[in-house]
């Protein structure tokens, strides 16, 4: 892993979740055993576009997720519209309040549904949420881009 602010930012959110986490020489560590909240602090997630990515993962584990409209990105505002109705598809239910995403779910179902934009990281989020849903999941106008190919390998 580069050595950059982003990943460092990650890393304080990772210790505000509680996971486990080492970053030496490159080399990053990450053990999610356990994690004790799925709250995102807003001054974490104003610095990090990328902490979007989190809810997917957060939303299929903890079945509860609550984050600001994430920030530190300079190339324009880019709206969530496209994470949440992937999200609901699934079975989530969203509350916004302010600048505030909150989601839950009693349990995660696969579903065929067609995203409403080839957004990578929306897609992301799907796949990630998808995983543990019960069933199987189709997801059409997903992005395809290789590094959304090795997440769906993975």
């Amino acid at each position: 892993m580069p050595d950059i602010a982003d990943i460092h930012t990650m890393l304080k959110i990772l210790n505000h979740l509680g996971v486990e986490n080492s970053f030496a020489n490159n080399t990053l560590k990450i053990h999610a055993e356990t994690i004790k909240t799925s709250a995102i602090p807003h001054e974490l997630v104003s610095k990090l576009r990328g902490s979007s990515l989190l809810l997917g993962s957060l939303l299929a584990r903890q079945k509860d997720v609550s984050l600001a409209f994430p920030g530190g990105c300079v190339l324009g505002k880019r709206p969530m519209d496209a994470h949440l109705m992937a999200l609901e598809a699934l079975g989530a239910q969203s509350v916004m309040q302010d600048d505030l995403i909150h989601l839950k779910t009693s349990g995660l179902k696969g579903v065929d549904f067609t995203m409403t934009e080839a957004s990578v990281t929306a897609t992301e989020n799907a796949i990630t949420a998808a995983a543990t849903a019960s069933g199987t999941t189709v997801i059409r106008l997903a992005a395809s881009e290789p590094h959304v190919q090795d997440l769906c390998h993975f």
